[in-house]
């Protein structure tokens, strides 16, 4: 199973952001769940090997059926794809 690092915050549901350790828009994103001070889990897909990775992307593939980042996964049929600000907002009530 793959660990994901859980930050702690309001709770807005199921929050799981599948991020390279490199990106920008990655960590632009894990920015901004941290500044409004929102729960969420990520995985930096780059830092993986293995079965891990394989099963990383095999769930990162059934939102999108492509592997983009960041993805922000919400709850088991939402998502955001890539840093979207708009979609980032009304996420969290803004």
């Amino acid at each position: 199973m793959v660990e994901f690092t859980k930050v702690d915050g309001k709770d807005k549901g199921d929050i799981r952001i599948f991020a390279l350790s490199t990106c920008m828009w990655c960590k632009k994103t894990k920015k901004f769940f941290k500044d409004n001070n929102i729960a969420y889990s990520y995985v930096d897909v780059d830092l993986l090997s293995g079965d891990e990775l394989n099963e990383c992307l095999t769930e990162q593939l059934k939102y999108t059926g492509e592997e983009t980042y960041p993805l922000i996964a919400i709850g088991e049929d939402d998502y955001i794809l890539g840093y979207n600000k708009e979609r980032l907002d009304e996420l969290i009530g803004e």
